[in-house]
């Protein structure tokens, strides 16, 4: 996969979301196994969800990550309002107190981030505009200068991953050996493994972020859900066909536990 294809995954992923949270503005990173968006973290810090890129990059195996930001960023090379270079944080104040966008001062824009397991990197800025409840793309990224966070996830994505085929099963009572197994076969593997690394991230977060995991089928949903996630924790994969769940929740709060069906 070239870095231009892999840019347009993370671009039409960002921006598919973006429309369905037009109110949304958390970072987020999203994780690529095989092409397709396996995983999405969120937080309203930064630095909590920058903390999270080495284990996302292990524990789901990824192929690439990207991170998502946004913000508001000057588009004039100084401020009009002091008549002086940009100051940290006055292109916000231009934003929300001198009507700056319509103006032509300032853009809110989308940044993009993205390192991939072969080493290529790719950063880019689109600016957009929300409007009666949809978003509005510009024609043209922004010019911007480098954030540095290509260099943070590329450093986090030459460690090695989790081997989905070396899963212990556990078996009725038996604690399964790391190095002699018996082993789960490798689909059971990777839904343990994703499962698993959901709710790590969740707790290396300590409450300030959310994971959210994609499910490609109904019967993928299904299995999420018996190995320990809650339906607010899975999403359908947009265009995957979904169904009724066969999993028995014990009661009606969704972020509660659950029985198999």
């Amino acid at each position: 996969m070239t870095t231009n294809t892999s840019m347009d995954m993370v671009r039409a992923c960002a921006r598919s979301r973006k429309q369905r949270q037009v109110g949304n503005a958390d970072h987020c990173l999203i994780v690529f196994r095989g092409g397709v968006p396996v995983s999405v973290v969120s937080s309203e810090d930064l630095d909590t969800l920058l903390r999270t890129v080495r284990s996302a990059a292990a524990g789901y195996s990824a192929d690439a990550i990207a991170v998502v930001i946004e913000g508001v960023f000057p588009v004039v090379e100084t401020n009009p309002i002091t008549g002086r270079e940009w100051l940290r944080g006055e292109a916000e104040q231009v934003f929300v107190e001198h009507n700056g966008v319509d103006r032509g001062w300032v853009a809110e824009a989308q940044i993009l981030a993205m390192a991939d397991r072969m080493g290529a990197i790719a950063e880019e800025a689109w600016p957009f505009r929300a409007v009666r409840g949809s978003v509005v793309w510009g024609a043209e990224p922004l010019a911007f200068s480098a954030t540095g966070l290509t260099d943070v996830i590329a450093g986090h994505m030459i460690g090695p991953v989790v081997d989905a085929t070396r899963v212990p099963d556990p078996g009725e009572g038996f604690i399964g050996d790391s190095e002699r197994g018996p082993f789960y076969d490798r689909d059971r593997g990777r839904v343990v493994l994703d499962v698993g690394c959901t709710h790590m991230l969740e707790h290396e977060m300590g409450g300030h972020g959310q994971v959210i995991i994609f499910a490609a089928s109904a019967a993928h949903r299904d299995r999420l859900l018996r190995e320990g996630l809650a339906l607010w924790q899975v999403e359908m994969l947009p265009g995957a066909v979904d169904g009724p769940s066969h999993v028995r929740l014990r009661g009606a709060d969704e972020r509660g536990a659950f029985d198999a069906g």
